[in-house]
């Protein structure tokens, strides 16, 4: 498969689509990694089967609760948005990072990037939504404590993804 490159154009030959929208305003606080994933920011757009997509993904969370060490995971998934959402299947992609709060730093700036490649078996003209996902825990947490939450700071999140289409 060829590629159009950055080197031989300055624009994404799929163009370049951009998300800010960050859909929620609170990180839950478990008391295990893994348990309560939340979407940060979502980004829906049109791709092809074998297009190569570019992302980078940017959020930030606050820790404002009494617990000084917070654990957070984020990552990038994907799901085929022509779905139903029972039979949407996420699928992680790039690497599954990690960031923790202190009693010194109690900010969070999450970044990610990734390049992926879309399945050759990606249905044509079905849209993909990549998702900017993040999980915190407190490894203090009492499970039966009433529930703590990060604040996601909402002018510091952006999803971007930069679309190369494959040549005939």
């Amino acid at each position: 498969m060829t590629y159009l490159s950055p080197a031989s154009t300055t624009e994404p030959t799929g163009g370049t689509h951009t998300t800010r929208e960050v859909t929620t305003t609170a990180l839950a606080v478990s008391s295990a990694p893994g348990v309560a994933y939340e979407t940060l920011l979502r980004l829906v757009f049109p791709a092809e089967p074998s297009d190569i997509l570019d992302i980078t993904a940017r959020a930030r969370v606050t820790n404002m609760t009494e617990f000084p060490l917070v654990a957070v995971g984020y990552g990038l998934w994907i799901f085929d948005a022509e779905l139903p959402p029972e039979d949407r299947i996420w699928t992680q992609i790039g690497p599954q990072r990690e960031g923790s709060t202190d009693p010194v730093r109690t900010v969070l700036a999450m970044h990610t990037e990734d390049v992926y490649q879309v399945p050759a078996e990606w249905p044509e003209g079905h849209r993909m939504a990549v998702v900017y996902r993040g999980d915190a825990y407190a490894p203090d947490l009492d499970p039966e404590a009433p529930p703590v939450a990060l604040d996601v700071d909402a002018a510091y999140g952006s999803v971007t993804i930069r679309r190369w289409l494959a040549l005939p």
